[in-house]
């Protein structure tokens, strides 16, 4: 099996976040109705554009935060990679 090439790899990064994101959205608003905000802030907004907005706005920041996690997880077993092959031609030289 050959390695994956740089596109493919953060395609796969980007489309599983995309899914964790959306479950957890999904799940979020099952128990929480954005439109309840109205009168807890006396907002002058109607019901779906509130709900449309936090539904997209929690989305983002959901994304944001579990491909970063992702991101962050990949450069770190990246460097480790790096470090145990120079460790290892340390050895065999």
């Amino acid at each position: 099996m050959k390695p994956l090439n740089r596109w493919q790899c953060a395609f796969s990064f980007l489309w599983a976040s995309t899914m964790v994101a959306g479950a957890i959205t999904i799940l979020l608003f099952t128990f929480f109705d954005p439109a309840e905000l109205i009168p807890l802030f006396r907002l002058d907004i109607s019901e779906s554009t509130i709900r449309m907005n936090a539904y997209a706005i929690v989305f983002l920041c959901f994304w944001l935060a579990i491909n970063g996690s992702c991101l962050l997880s990949r450069y770190l077993n990246r460097i480790n990679d790096l470090r145990n092959q120079n460790t290892i031609d340390n050895v065999v030289k």
